[in-house]
């Protein structure tokens, strides 16, 4: 009994060590495994992050193409919902994954005091550690996928990551219109706060929920520059009722007058600022699956 027990033991530690270079294992089905690691950034900081790997032929090594799924603003765990969308890029072929910010438990760092510099520079290390850490990634196709205040930082991204072949925007205007956006929700004395920290007259201490740090690099980062330097194709998502759908209209608008190519907008009809937790999810990930298969397939 006692040596029956040791090799179930001795089996299951085999499996465990053979699926992570870090350790924070959780599961593996056959040869389709999906796992929680960590990884040092640049500055040394462990980073915690999520990754699902496709199918896989017993001895076989194929290349895939690398999903990148950055979130929005605040400190969200890997949860279940996030973890969703890498199941459904798992399930159309891709190495999907996703990390941490800086100070969200486990992985290290401060998160009041992360600025956008650094969010930019975590995914940067993020992505060539994966590459070349995971022979099933296929380094020469990344997809950047971003919500929110992510989609600002996959922008950057996507533009400082040369083999980046599409990125998709969602749920965000661009930061230059960012100001005019939240102006509408605050009475003109709230305005004479926000205006102070837009102009970094006041960057200390928090404002809300979130830091004046935060609030002023939302103000002040360019996405404009940015975009312009991408020659991959772009694919702007946001839901019909989200209130920055105007704003982005707009933008998406004077970038096709100016001659920007390859850029598309989906708009998710009935649905606010929470496009990937809604109920028309499926169809939005079909649109992105055809917008993909036009462009790499």
């Amino acid at each position: 009994m006692k040596s029956s027990v040791l090799s179930i033991i001795l089996v299951i530690g085999l499996l465990l060590s053979g699926c992570g270079i870090g350790g924070y294992h959780v599961m593996i089905f056959k040869n389709r495994p999906s796992f929680t690691d960590s990884f040092k950034n640049v500055d040394n900081i462990d980073l915690v992050y999520k990754i699902l790997l496709p199918y896989q032929k017993e001895g076989q090594i194929n290349k895939h193409p690398l999903f990148i799924y950055i979130d929005g603003s605040g400190p969200h765990p890997l949860d279940m919902a996030r973890q969703g969308i890498l199941v459904h890029f798992q399930s159309v072929g891709f190495v999907a994954a996703m990390k941490q910010k800086r100070g969200v438990k486990p992985s290290g760092g401060s998160f009041k005091d992360l600025t956008y510099r650094e969010r930019i520079q975590d995914n940067l290390d993020f992505i060539e550690f994966l590459c070349k850490n995971y022979p099933q990634i296929d380094s020469e196709h990344v997809f950047i996928m971003g919500h929110s205040e992510g989609a600002t930082i996959a922008g950057a991204v996507a533009a400082r990551y040369p083999k980046t072949a599409g990125l998709i925007w969602l749920s965000a205007c661009l930061n230059e219109d960012f100001f005019e956006s939240v102006s509408k929700n605050y009475s003109p004395r709230e305005l004479e706060k926000i205006e102070e920290i837009r102009d970094g007259v006041n960057t200390k201490g928090r404002w809300q929920y979130y830091s004046k740090l935060w609030w002023y690099q939302r103000f002040n980062y360019k996405n404009i520059p940015e975009l312009e330097k991408l020659t991959c194709p772009i694919m702007f998502v946001i839901g019909e009722l989200d209130p920055e759908y105007p704003l982005l209209r707009k933008r998406y608008k004077k970038l096709v007058e100016d001659g920007k190519k390859d850029i598309s907008l989906f708009v998710v009809p009935s649905v606010g600022h929470g496009t990937i937790a809604s109920e028309n999810v499926v169809s939005l990930f079909s649109k992105i699956d055809s917008w993909i298969d036009e462009i790499y397939r």
